[in-house]
């Protein structure tokens, strides 16, 4: 069947990405085609330069399993290239193999300021003459407060701890997701037992402090605090991300996953001059993030379900 294709880094999957993932589908009903996003293993301005491949860290907003499962909450199929296969291709290569060969398109959705192809030769004008039905729908950028949204804008963002803006651009809630590590049980002896979440490095973790969040974990969602740091009240020096779990949790609860959403950053992370100390901190923080579950709070909903 031929298809509807949307092309994009779709890093985070925002609402300017909504848009065009948006478009895609209606052009796909319209036409009796198969909706599907093409986006690519790493962002291409996260790319080291051509001399070395390794990408730069923190530069990805989603794990790829989040990016793919929100992708297709429009659209029917993902394809993920590895950017490194196709970087060096030219417009008319990339679009007579990738986009007419491998996925049969026969119309193409994009960003008004896409550039594809080797050295960004190609443009949506390009892409128009070089398919051969030459349906190709430019969609305007989403603004929010004048300003384009945008991944770099949401990297921006998070890197400060701003995470209520950071949710406003990406019209949902910041998501980490992934498997968990063995802790050494520093937040079990403080009273506040914590999941220690294992983030690749390459995905952009925001600065260290506490943070409301939002855990999905063995079927079932927590309101929870969010740690993000490296303990320095123990002088420990590698970085965690940690999650304690409000309400009541089985004392036999070990989940081997979680899916956590950042709702707001409480505070910044500090030496404490004690234990004793810290723990007067950490009961004020809880205090503070159980306010923002009062009414009119809505839990969001699972992205990988």
């Amino acid at each position: 069947m031929d298809t509807a294709v949307a092309i994009g880094n779709f890093d985070g999957v925002h609402l300017g990405h909504q848009a065009v993932l948006t478009e895609t589908r209606r052009t796909a009903a319209r036409q009796n085609l198969n909706p599907v996003a093409l986006t690519f293993d790493v962002p291409p301005r996260c790319l080291a330069s051509p001399d070395d491949t390794s990408p730069r860290p923190g530069c990805i907003l989603s794990p790829s399993a989040v990016k793919a499962s929100l992708l297709r909450q429009t659209v029917q199929q993902v394809v993920s290239v590895p950017f490194s296969s196709i970087r060096k291709l030219d417009p008319e290569r990339f679009v007579l193999r990738i986009l007419v060969g491998k996925l049969r398109a026969a119309a193409v959705i994009v960003g008004e300021d896409f550039r594809f192809g080797a050295a960004r030769a190609g443009d949506v004008g390009t892409l128009r003459r070089l398919l051969p039905t030459g349906d190709v729908t430019s969609v305007p950028a989403v603004c929010l407060e004048k300003e384009p949204i945008s991944s770099s804008r949401i990297r921006t963002c998070l890197r400060q701890g701003r995470i209520e803006e950071a949710t406003a651009l990406l019209g949902r809630f910041p998501v980490y997701a992934g498997p968990v590590d063995r802790g050494n049980g520093i937040g079990r002896r403080l009273g506040t037992p914590t999941i220690n979440l294992h983030i690749s490095e390459e995905v952009l973790v925001p600065p260290d402090g506490v943070y409301a969040s939002w855990c999905f974990t063995a079927n079932r969602g927590f309101a929870a605090a969010a740690y993000v740091g490296a303990r320095p009240t123990f002088r420990q020096t590698d970085r965690r991300f940690e999650v304690h779990l409000l309400g009541v949790v089985p004392p036999t609860f070990s989940p081997d996953f979680v899916e956590v959403h950042l709702l707001s950053r409480i505070r910044p992370d500090h030496r404490f001059p004690s234990q004793h100390a810290l723990q007067q901190q950490i009961r004020a923080d809880l205090a503070r993030i159980e306010q923002v579950f009062e009414d009119p709070f809505r839990p969001p909903r699972a992205v990988l379900g």
